[in-house]
């Protein structure tokens, strides 16, 4: 597997810009929004100096945000680059796991994000419950978005061996019909029993680059924390903690 070489320039003070914008929209998201909704007995000004006490927290946030969205549009953009995959029969992801596995990595650091963000274990409240909620709901997007580009890759390829081999299929099966009642010759029958076990070879690729143990994993990273929040609070509210 690879991808034909392109200049790519890496500047990360580029990116110092954006965090600062990034930083502005979640300062202005907190006092506009969550405070009134969290703390509605505070005054605008007292949410904002209530925020601008707490800034370096979301410069943090807006930090690991940027970067974090910045690592899923450079694994997007890579998924449209000209890649050499690996012959179907040998890998049915086409070598292209190895994508779905950093897009899970930076999923498990933005769950650690949000969980450091909202402690469910020391702050078990309705609040805390519902912004994890929100937060991770939106995960399993954050997974597959980066990897529409090798999602349309994969099925071009299938499609594109699929009718290769169908020809092929055709071509033999007028061969075999034009042989009437008339036994079968032994290339012509070696040639049939390959392409069907090529046909089920194609069938059995895969349309993500990913496989089950994949998506177990990502099920456990995304489900963990809900099921921790929903125990928390029911264990909260059963000792009256």
């Amino acid at each position: 597997m690879g991808a034909d070489k392109s200049p790519i320039q890496t500047n990360y003070l580029s990116d110092f810009p954006s965090i600062v914008a990034t930083w502005a929209l979640l300062l202005s998201a907190s006092v506009l929004v969550l405070e009134p909704i969290f703390n509605p007995g505070y005054s605008l000004l007292q949410n904002l100096l209530r925020e601008i006490l707490y800034s370096y927290t979301r410069l943090l946030q807006a930090t690991f945000l940027w970067v974090f969205l910045s690592s899923m549009v450079a694994i997007y953009k890579i998924g449209r680059l000209p890649l050499r995959l690996k012959v179907f029969t040998e890998d049915r992801t086409l070598s292209l796991k190895p994508f779905a596995n950093t897009s899970l990595h930076l999923i498990t650091i933005y769950v650690i994000a949000i969980l450091l963000t909202f402690p469910i274990f020391l702050y078990p409240n309705f609040a805390v419950e519902l912004s994890l909620t929100i937060f991770l709901v939106p995960g399993l997007l954050f997974f597959l978005v980066p990897l529409f580009g090798l999602h349309k890759k994969m099925r071009e390829v299938r499609a594109e061996k699929s009718a290769q081999f169908g020809l092929r299929h055709s071509r033999v099966m007028s061969e075999v019909e034009a042989t009437g009642e008339a036994p079968l010759s032994e290339g012509l029958e070696h040639e049939l029993l390959a392409i069907d076990a090529i046909k089920r070879e194609i069938h059995q690729m895969h349309d993500w680059p990913f496989d089950i143990g994949t998506v177990l994993r990502l099920a456990g990273i995304l489900g963990a924390p809900l099921v921790a929040a929903v125990l928390a609070a029911y264990v909260t509210r059963l000792f009256g903690v």
